[in-house]
């Protein structure tokens, strides 16, 4: 994926993303589904660990169908995080700068949740 984001961008070019960490997967994992009403549908969100490093989100939407039933819409939705070091060597063998930001702190640390890699070429 790196190596695609780089080819693609022109020289000077800034690849932006963010990911969400392990400490944030764990949290959604340990939560009780999440469940929301907008109109008359209803959505479940269930955050489960898939085993190997994996995060399943299986995600229900239960949209009202005439009135009285209900059509369900299904989604199972695989997440891996992994540690910032890591990813940062694999970016650094390809972008001329990398930055990683917590935005919620004044830099990364174990407690951090989101994360985005500014990597410049």
């Amino acid at each position: 994926v790196f190596g695609k984001a780089y080819a693609h961008l022109n020289n000077n070019g800034i690849f932006l993303f963010d990911i969400n960490t392990q400490a944030k997967l764990n949290c959604h994992i340990a939560d009780p589904p999440y469940v929301r009403h907008f109109g008359r549908n209803v959505m479940i969100m269930n955050v489960t660990s898939g085993g190997r490093g994996l995060t399943n989100w299986n995600v229900k939407i239960f949209e009202t169908h005439n009135g009285a039933t209900f059509r369900l819409h299904e989604e199972d939705i695989q997440e891996k995080s992994f540690p910032v070091t890591q990813i940062t060597m694999s970016l650094r063998k390809r972008f001329r700068t990398v930055t990683v930001i917590d935005p919620k702190r004044t830099r990364p640390s174990a407690k951090s949740e989101t994360l985005y890699f500014v990597c410049g070429k």
